[in-house]
């Protein structure tokens, strides 16, 4: 029996200020998870100062999280 190898796709997640996950898509495979957060800055001005946790592997998506310092004092 031969090893198959599979691609997992990959998915970006963030709270938003009401605490809901979004799920962003990838927008290139090529690009590496700093590109990506870079990539939807434009469309989410919290991520500028996001950092990127994982990956972790969830329900079959390879998931990156990118968490915001947004409401944290001190």
């Amino acid at each position: 029996m031969a090893l198959q190898v599979q691609n997992l796709p990959r998915v970006f997640k963030f709270k938003e200020e009401d605490d809901d996950d979004k799920y962003l898509p990838d927008p290139n495979p090529t690009f590496s998870a700093e590109e990506v957060m870079e990539f939807y800055a434009g469309q989410h001005p919290e991520l500028t100062t996001a950092r990127i946790v994982g990956p972790t592997v969830e329900e079959g998506k390879v998931v990156f999280d990118f968490v915001t310092n947004y409401g944290t004092k001190g």
